[in-house]
């Protein structure tokens, strides 16, 4: 690859550690500088040639973690298939795709080879495979490339807000989709694009239902089933007053919620839904600014999401757009954020 083409990627190398609790317990992987490894146009990262890999009898999302370790490539179990034992056996001098089979044939299962890797699905769920998300981005993540790894049964909320610690960007889901859990996956040197295509589909989020929008500040993935529609904020003529505008556009290093705590990337992968009203206080200091709901909503679930370099007005917006419906919005003025009904 050209120098300047180089120069011009932000190559950014996501490994994914994290609580038993989710599965996640890997670390870094090096890798044998004798490697035999291709890298077609495609970005498809794979082993090519003949691999050995060998493992005792474990279930299939302890082997497919393995291979990820001592391997590497591109594999992800669709979710709630970790649990098949698969029986161990030497690999010698075969190909990726021919343990990919074996792996799959334990779960009574397929594995697709996709542009973006290799997935195992059951027969039925080869429709998860039409996952698009890469036209559905600006530019300005075409560069962005990430080695990452997930446990099965991490929750998406988890797997976003370290993707967007990570890889310094916004990437946020609405409800629906982040109570999602994802399957066992490992990614080498994925574009971002493939990333977020592969977690979706071992998570099993039908690919008629995902809503994406992006703009150079943010990335939503949303259900089709989320109503809202209407703009969040209820009082547009406040942002009138110079004071007031300034604020909502200030940005802001970093935002963690449910709270910040010692270790932001910590609070990522651990973080649980806390109620709103346990989230105003840490989310105001956040921001420099109060921010009151009223009471009628402070049972309502935050779920854990991370922002880095984002405007205030955006932090408040996406917040609201966990929300599945569109009954509540947002009031500003140059003291204070009111989330309210509308």
């Amino acid at each position: 690859m050209p120098e300047k083409k180089m120069e011009k990627q932000m190559a950014v190398r996501v490994i994914a550690a994290a609580l038993l609790a989710f599965g996640v317990i890997w670390g870094c992987r090096t890798t044998d500088p004798s490697d035999s490894l291709e890298k077609p146009a495609s970005g498809k990262r794979m082993p090519s040639g003949k691999i050995t890999f060998s493992h005792g009898t474990l279930p299939l999302g302890d082997v497919a973690r393995q291979l990820g370790e001592t391997v590497g490539g591109r594999l992800a179990v669709m979710a709630g298939l970790e649990e098949y034992p698969v029986r161990g056996t030497d690999h010698r001098n075969t190909t990726f795709g021919a343990v990919a089979d074996y792996l799959a044939a334990s779960a009574q299962s397929r594995a697709l080879e996709l542009p973006q890797g290799w997935f195992i699905c059951p027969p039925g769920y080869e429709l998860l495979a039409q996952m698009n998300v890469r036209d559905r981005l600006p530019a300005r993540y075409a560069g962005v490339i990430a080695t990452v790894a997930f446990g099965a049964k991490t929750p998406l909320y988890n797997v976003f807000s370290v993707l967007s610690h990570n890889l310094n960007i916004n990437i946020v889901g609405d409800n629906y989709i982040t109570e999602a859990r994802c399957g066992e996956l490992f990614l080498d040197d994925a574009p971002l694009s493939d990333t977020l295509e592969m977690i979706l589909m071992s998570a099993r989020v039908p690919p008629s239902e995902l809503v994406v929008e992006a703009t150079d500040e943010y990335i939503l993935l949303a259900s089709g089933r989320n109503p809202r529609n209407s703009p969040a904020l209820l009082n547009p003529e406040a942002l009138e007053d110079p004071a007031t505008a300034a604020l909502m556009e200030r940005v802001v290093p970093m935002v963690v919620l449910p709270s910040p705590g010692a270790n932001p990337l910590e609070v990522a992968f651990g973080g649980q839904p806390d109620t709103l009203k346990e989230v105003l206080t840490p989310l105001s200091r956040q921001l420099g600014i109060p921010v009151a709901a009223y009471r009628s909503m402070g049972d309502i679930p935050i779920t854990p999401c991370l922002f880095r370099n984002i405007r205030v007005r955006t932090v408040i917006e996406l917040i609201l757009r966990q929300w599945p419906v569109d009954t509540f919005g947002y009031e500003v003025s140059s003291e204070r954020i009111l989330l309210r009904p509308r």
